[in-house]
């Protein structure tokens, strides 16, 4: 036999050898693996969460692949949640939600973090998350009747005794579905501090597409900027977010600082002529064009919310930040520009996006029995529901400057906001 015959036999003899031991060493690792995770789960069964933990993170150790990630997340997220852990254990159970999860352990999963948000008093996302549970799990009555709880809790009375409903068809006898459905027969009506009003308004000869929005600095409601049409004499002039404060008409005169809701009027002039406002301390001169009367297309419709979304973040970090006399006077009238918006969001009614914008709402209003002294008897009488800010409540502590981070509704609140629903929104429409 040649060298180079000897040679090449000798290599396949070595890697066959190596081959064989590579084997015994993924098997090796593959049953040390296994039987850890077993460890792990009889450790949680059992409550010894410490074990339970130390034991998920080490098959994570020797096996990080993508099919052992789907078994241990969820176990992981569940164990850091029954030791207080809870934002560890948001953490593991949304990297569990990135793996493809069945729908049963998707539901386990969602049923979880509703119940965190349940325990922190944020009913808003909570109902997000029992939703998602239902729609995976349609026979989960345990879900089914908690996220009916947080229905009728958050005064969406119409969706919680559909969710009731549903939940007697599979379990007819439930007595806490059969008694909250007789309670909401007899509920007080829930109204806003005014009358809803649509807020948005259309000023086709400027281009422009504006939200009636209240201005702290001039305490009161001025047209914000929210769309411009490509066609708009004010593009690249104008940007989303900015207020018209006043309006000049063609003498040189200012308007009544009381007739703010008459701006609009004054800005939707005759085509051809000049209109002149404020935008700051800048004024604006334009003249108005022919109306813009076509209808927008979905990648406009998409930016209208987008832009008005995204122009909440700074004000409700603002107001948060603020003293609580400040809170309670202007968080309501924010609250009905915030309402406004989750009303015209009204054809997404049964997604995940109207979940997420009435989360919002309630996380930022809370609605309050109004009672009313009877000067004859001097009795209470309750009179109806108010929407009224009550920040401080949902993050457990009574002043504001109490508040400990939660670092997973921060996130969702400081860093992204509105914005993520505006991202939800374009996957929608």
């Amino acid at each position: 036999m040649s060298p180079y015959e000897k040679s090449r036999l000798t290599e396949g003899v070595e890697r066959k050898n190596q081959l064989k031991k590579n084997i015994a060493q993924l098997v090796e690792q593959t049953q040390d693996a296994s039987s850890t995770f077993n460890i792990a789960l009889s450790a949680l069964k059992n409550n010894n969460l410490e074990l339970a933990i130390k034991k998920f993170e080490q098959v994570l150790e020797i096996d990080s692949s993508d099919d052992m990630l789907r078994q241990v997340r969820p176990n992981l997220g569940q164990a850091r949640l029954l030791s207080g852990d809870i934002p560890a254990a948001l953490r593991d159970f949304r990297a569990a939600l990135k793996l493809n999860q069945p729908d049963e352990i998707k539901a386990f999963i969602y049923a979880n973090l509703g119940y965190i948000y349940t325990q922190q008093n944020f009913h808003g996302f909570a109902i997000r998350e029992y939703r998602q549970a239902v729609k995976e799990n349609k026979r989960d009555t345990t879900s089914l009747l908690t996220l009916g709880m947080l229905y009728e809790n958050c005064y969406r009375y119409a969706e919680a005794r559909e969710v009731f409903q549903q939940l007697l068809k599979l379990d007819p006898g439930n007595a806490y579905a059969q008694d909250l459905l007789a309670k909401m027969d007899q509920a007080l009506p829930v109204v806003p501090r005014q009358e809803p009003i649509r807020l948005v308004k259309a000023l086709p000869k400027l281009g422009l597409i504006v939200a009636m929005s209240y201005d702290v600095t001039y305490e009161g409601y001025f047209p914000m900027v929210i769309y411009l049409y490509n066609e708009s004499p004010l593009k690249n002039r104008l940007q989303p977010g900015q207020k018209i404060l006043n309006v000049m008409i063609s003498s040189g005169q200012d308007i009544d600082e009381d007739d703010e809701r008459e701006l609009v009027d004054l800005l939707d002039g005759e085509s051809g002529k000049e209109i002149s406002f404020l935008v700051g301390e800048e004024e604006v001169t334009v003249k108005a064009v022919a109306p813009i009367n076509r209808k927008l297309e979905q990648t406009e419709r998409l930016q209208v919310y987008k832009q008005w979304l995204q122009t909440f973040d700074s004000r409700l970090a603002w107001l948060w930040a603020a003293s609580s006399p400040v809170r309670e006077s202007i968080g309501p009238v924010w609250g009905m520009e915030l309402e406004s918006l989750v009303m015209e969001l009204k054809p997404l009614q049964q997604t995940y996006v109207y979940d997420f914008a009435f989360a919002m709402m309630v996380e930022h209003l809370q609605a309050f029995v109004i009672t009313e002294t009877d000067p004859e008897t001097q009795q209470n009488k309750e009179i109806e529901m108010q929407y009224q800010i009550h920040l401080g409540r949902y993050f457990g502590k009574p002043d504001f400057a109490q508040v400990q981070a939660f670092p997973d509704l921060l996130q969702q609140f400081h860093e992204v906001q509105f914005q993520y629903m505006a991202n939800l929104l374009a996957s929608r429409i």
